[in-house]
């Protein structure tokens, strides 16, 4: 449960605020000249101050991931290699396709053939 002093400053924070707001709304109108050139310069140093920032953090990741790097084609090629591998282990060889099955070999098994179509005749 909060307490009463957590809401009784969050209250007092927002009328000071509100106080403070409706001051800059009255200097606004009444200086219009010198309020757009300040709220021009503090727009432009704020625009400014954020996009350094962001060069700077950017810059940082850029180096920490080395997005510049490819892959070599040979380890590319290694992977695919053992997928392909692991996946004849698991699940068979692919031996034929089909424009409506795949044949496909396995150690279990062996010839099976899955049907890409409607397969209800066969029960699912």
């Amino acid at each position: 449960m909060r307490s009463t002093k957590t809401i009784r400053a969050a209250k007092t924070g927002y009328i000071i605020i509100s106080s403070l707001l409706m001051v800059l709304g009255v200097l606004i109108m009444a200086l219009p000249d010198l309020s757009v050139s300040v709220i021009g310069i503090l727009a432009g140093a704020m625009l400014v101050a954020f996009g350094a920032v962001y060069a700077v953090a950017q810059e940082g990741a850029r180096q920490e991931l080395d997005v510049t790097a490819e892959p070599a084609q040979e380890d590319t090629a290694q992977e695919d290699a053992a997928e392909m591998e692991e996946y004849a282990d698991l699940y068979g060889e692919i031996v034929a396709v089909g424009d409506d099955h795949i044949l496909i070999d396995t150690p279990e098994l062996g010839e099976v053939q899955v049907n890409l179509g409607d397969d209800s005749a066969f029960d699912g």
